[in-house]
């Protein structure tokens, strides 16, 4: 018997919930749709500072330190640098490599051979200490690393980050905004019918359910809405750019569309759920 009354309770919510939604169309239709605009906001935001951040941490595997050799470094000493150079702390291996230089002898310019180290880090921000260690080296000419080209890249992330997201905030406080009043619309609308509601004995959570269902089912509208729409612009943006095959340090569609989804699945329940809860709180209370 009570599992009955809780199912007919349950199905008179979400027929209620969604009847609302109609009645109110108009208002219902701009929540979704400011649901969906603040988390359309926040997804470029969050795609983009996954993009960058995955872009960093291949950046910060090609930013190590670069070590550049004498001229007369070569056979046995090779190895001698090389060995000095791995037991630094801080170093993850060590490279060597060779490349053309342009050398000016008398009136003419000649093409040498020039030795150099690339050395990996365990961490980039040892880049300095190693730097320092390496230039005192035998056999180094000259030590550059990347750290402060990373730290620039890093600090304009961050920097980006942060404007999205208070961007995306304020979307999601007008957004929450606007399902507030959908539902007190609703509430004024239906006033009479649940005054006698109250008189009769239903409690505050009975007459409050169909309003928290049409919430939810708001957010949850301007979530798919918006999850559609990011995900849909950024398989095209990478088909634009070439695909996968020319752009391989973006993320696949397949990897974030989870996590895309997830989030706004959830933001759009705590939107709707949090927005038709305060509104019945504030009108039971009067």
């Amino acid at each position: 018997m009570e599992d009955i009354i809780v199912f007919n309770t349950i199905v008179y919510f979400v027929t209620r919930g969604l009847k609302n939604i109609w009645y109110n169309r108009l208002m219902s239709m701009a929540s979704a749709g400011i649901v969906s605009a603040g988390l359309i906001l926040l997804g470029i935001f969050l795609l983009l500072g996954w993009n960058v951040q995955s872009w960093l941490v291949h950046m910060e595997e090609q930013c190590g330190v670069y070590v550049r050799l004498l001229p007369d470094a070569g056979g046995a000493a090779l190895d001698q640098i090389e060995n000095q150079l791995k037991s630094i702390p801080g170093v993850q291996d060590v490279y060597l490599y060779s490349y053309q230089e342009q050398v000016p002898e008398n009136d003419s310019v000649q093409t040498v051979w020039r030795d150099a180290y690339f050395v990996s880090l365990s961490d980039l921000s040892v880049a300095s200490v190693v730097a320092q260690a390496a230039e005192k080296v035998q056999g180094v000419e000259e030590v550059r690393d990347g750290q402060e080209q990373a730290e620039k890249i890093q600090k304009m992330t961050s920097a980006m980050r942060k404007f999205g997201l208070w961007i995306a905030v304020i979307l999601i406080l007008s957004a929450l905004c606007i399902v507030m009043n959908t539902i007190r619309l609703g509430l004024l609308s239906r006033g009479r019918e649940l005054e006698i509601m109250r008189i009769v004995g239903a409690s505050n959570w009975y007459i409050r359910g169909p309003f928290v269902v049409e919430g939810v089912t708001l957010g949850l509208i301007g979530a798919g809405i918006a999850a559609v729409i990011v995900l849909a612009g950024y398989r095209a943006a990478i088909e634009t750019l070439g695909g996968m095959e020319q752009m391989p340090l973006l993320l696949p569609v397949e990897q974030i569309q989870k996590w895309v989804l997830g989030i706004f699945a959830l933001l759009g329940v705590l939107i709707g759920f949090w927005g038709s809860f305060v509104s019945t709180c504030r009108y039971l209370k009067n």
